[in-house]
């Protein structure tokens, strides 16, 4: 149901939810969430039994997303980038995504470092807003839209990079985050949605406050000047995503609560 719309589907809505809701989840045999928080969630709001959920995350495809199969040189002579140092964004160009912030950031960080790109990567109703933004704040020939690219070539988006970086001011579970861990890619992200569930600040990512650009600034300055931070993040969270997050771990688990019910 589309709870956007007025009234009143609004109400008919929130009453599928306060009541249809918690009947199909309390006569299911398992419900299945990709995360501990979502769990908590059904067990305060639709008092479901721990015992009946089961977390299965989204997974992603290390194949497709396998560092050792591109080449970072020949990917930048394609899509016509230099050899600077390279921050890659990739998702919707919405107000969620927390570009603006980004781009606050991105001016920041010339003031330290002025040898430095930034590449945006797909397409949504805030990119000429963007592109006007970066003109205003001189950042323009800091940033590179590319566009769309489909599943098959974005490994290339993320292979391009030094980093990854992801400025959400809100998430549910961002598949571009296990994208950008499989690919080995030091990640600097916002501490929302599923993202500080699974990720360790300093450890396997940088995490800072959402919407606030001096804060997303440093950590990404110090993911670029700090070699050896970079490469322990990508190497962390490269084996966090082969241990936790495959598709054939999730397809596994999948099956079994199938053959458990």
């Amino acid at each position: 149901l589309n709870t956007s719309l007025p009234f009143p589907m609004n109400w008919f809505s929130d009453f599928y939810r306060r009541t249809m809701e918690k009947i199909v989840f309390k006569n299911a045999e398992t419900v299945v969430v990709q995360t501990k928080t979502n769990k908590r969630i059904l067990e305060r709001t639709c008092g479901i039994l721990p015992e009946k959920i089961r977390i299965i995350p989204n997974g992603v495809d290390t194949t497709l997303f396998d560092p050792i199969r591109y080449n970072p040189d020949t990917i930048r002579e394609k899509y016509a980038l230099n050899k600077e140092k390279t921050i890659v964004f990739t998702g919707r160009l919405t107000t969620q995504k927390g570009l603006y912030h980004l781009f606050d950031s991105i001016a920041l960080i010339k003031r330290e470092m002025s040898s430095v790109q930034f590449v945006i990567v797909g397409t949504g109703p805030q990119e000429q807003e963007l592109r006007a933004l970066s003109k205003s704040l001189h950042i323009e020939k800091n940033i590179t839209f590319l566009g769309e690219m489909n599943h098959n070539t974005i490994a290339e988006a993320y292979s391009m990079g030094d980093a990854f970086v992801l400025p959400s001011l809100s998430e549910s579970f961002p598949n571009v985050m296990l994208e950008a861990m499989a690919m080995q890619k030091p990640i600097i992200a916002t501490k929302v949605g599923v993202i500080p569930e699974i990720l360790e600040n300093r450890k396997t990512a940088m995490l800072v406050q959402p919407g606030n650009a001096e804060e997303l600034a440093k950590a990404m300055l110090e993911v670029l000047t700090d070699d050896k931070l970079a490469r322990n993040l990508g190497k962390n969270a490269k084996e966090l995503v082969h241990k936790d997050y495959t598709w054939s771990r999730v397809v596994n688990e999948t099956l079994d609560v199938y053959n458990h019910a």
